[in-house]
């Protein structure tokens, strides 16, 4: 499972994130209708921008071909896009109801939503990476600390047998006759 998702303090503060975006959306409609196609738009974006953590993870930044990356990533950001919008498309007939003409100005903006669908997708992609790397350094920084750690008590214990020997011979040859 994604990491935002398992600790309730992320996942708030990952929806918070979200709540500023929603200002930026058509400031040439009522406030009602901007509130409706946010409704429709953000939530499905939060939600793709959480899907690239597991491809990120199965296509390894360092290790795949550059062009194999690209295509990877750009045919999952279409992908995902496309089914946030017609998600969209799906909540803007419903909220049509209660707010008409919503379905109206949702359409026009489609392909201004496509695009920029794909560029958060791309964006949470590289957010991905970035994160995964500073996981792997933290992971590497651990696995050091606990290999000088293992190393230092490899070179003690040596140490403590023989001086532990040694003080038992040294007092074994100095007071050799049992006392009365």
């Amino acid at each position: 499972m994604h990491p935002i998702v398992l600790n309730r303090r992320s996942l708030f503060l990952y929806l918070l994130v979200w709540i500023p975006s929603c200002c930026y959306c058509w400031w040439d409609i009522s406030p009602r209708r901007r509130v409706g196609l946010c409704c429709s738009v953000h939530p499905g974006l939060a939600v793709i921008c959480l899907a690239p953590f597991y491809m990120c993870r199965a296509i390894p930044f360092d290790r795949t071909v550059v062009w194999r990356l690209v295509g990877s990533h750009l045919l999952a950001a279409m992908a995902a896009t496309g089914m946030v919008l017609a998600g969209v498309n799906l909540v803007a007939l419903e909220l049509e109801r209660f707010l008409p003409g919503l379905a109206g100005h949702t359409i026009p903006v489609m392909p201004l939503l496509a695009l920029f669908g794909i560029l958060i997708y791309l964006l949470s992609v590289a957010l991905h990476y970035t994160w995964l790397a500073i996981e792997s350094s933290r992971r590497a920084e651990v696995l050091a600390r606990d290999a000088e750690l293992k190393a230092l008590k490899a070179q003690i214990n040596p140490h403590f047998l023989f001086n532990s020997l040694n003080s038992i011979s040294a007092l074994t040859s100095i007071d050799a006759a049992p006392r009365p």
